[in-house]
């Protein structure tokens, strides 16, 4: 035998020996620890089940806190609603844009502030029973920015006297039309639900028939969320204690995630200060 063919024959041992080495892919098509065939890591810990968690009332934590705006606010131009203003105003004062609200000291107005990350999204609870309402007044969604716990009941008011158009879009929950005339309601059930978490850059609502007309919708599994008002302070209560990411959703403006440590009982106060 030749010394080529013995050392063929050597080589293609070791090979069959050790089928890992080398970094090669393994059937799913993922390569090297931590990954998924999905996407690698980031898909791993998306898709992990959150541990669950009893709140314990003598041991829960609070956390406070406001959300200000950097520099100047922007002037709101008053929306302008053509040949409509007539029926939709009916009298009542001209409307403004509300992508940017804010109160003394530069507060800001609907912000979604929320539980990112921590030992609060393992508790378990049945949504609440009261109603969320979001009213279409004088050709303008009242609330701009509304959030609530999936299941909730949701109703969509008219109180108009004229025709509106609830123009559903979103990412995770479909997208639906419904002609609402004069005063009405519209309960969100049946295939109209909104039935999975999502945040409100992905879902909302609007008019098609008053195009000028928007809101934003979160919907969320837990209920560790606040949106603020003018004063632009939230509140976030009932939680566990242990190691948290908050995070502050605007529609427009930008802030960072803030990490934080909670004892049992403890009460501590936090700030987003949101960019331009």
């Amino acid at each position: 035998m030749s010394k080529t063919i013995v050392i063929g024959f050597m080589t293609l041992a070791l090979v069959l020996a050790f089928p890992g080495c080398g970094g090669g892919k393994n059937e799913g098509g993922a390569s090297g620890s931590g990954s998924n065939a999905s996407g690698g890591t980031k898909g791993a810990e998306a898709s992990a089940p959150t541990k669950e968690v009893t709140l314990d009332q003598a041991t829960a934590a609070m956390l406070k806190g406001k959300c200000t705006l950097k520099g100047a606010a922007p002037a709101m131009k008053e929306i302008d609603m053509g040949a409509k203003e007539a029926e939709c105003l009916a009298g009542s004062p001209k409307k403004h844009e509300e992508w940017c609200v804010v109160g003394d000291g530069n507060t800001l107005a609907n912000v979604v502030v929320f539980v990112k990350k921590g030992p609060a999204l393992g508790v378990k609870s049945p949504p609440p029973a009261d109603t969320v309402v979001i009213d279409q007044h004088n050709c303008t969604y009242t609330p701009h920015v509304v959030a609530f716990r999936v299941g909730q009941p949701v109703t969509i008011r008219s109180s108009d006297k004229t025709q509106h158009n609830v123009h559903l879009n979103s990412k995770l929950n479909g997208e639906w039309n419904m002609t609402m005339n004069e005063p009405s309601d519209l309960k969100l059930s049946d295939d109209k639900a909104i039935k999975v978490a999502e945040m409100p850059k992905d879902l909302r609502l609007k008019c098609d028939v008053h195009p000028w007309m928007g809101a934003y919708v979160g919907a969320f599994k837990h209920s560790y969320f606040f949106v603020t008002g003018k004063d632009g302070a939230f509140t976030l209560k009932d939680l566990p204690p242990g190691d948290y990411e908050i995070e502050a959703w605007h529609e427009r403006f930008k802030s960072k995630p803030v990490s934080i440590k909670l004892g049992d009982k403890e009460t501590k106060e936090i700030t987003f200060e949101f960019a331009q």
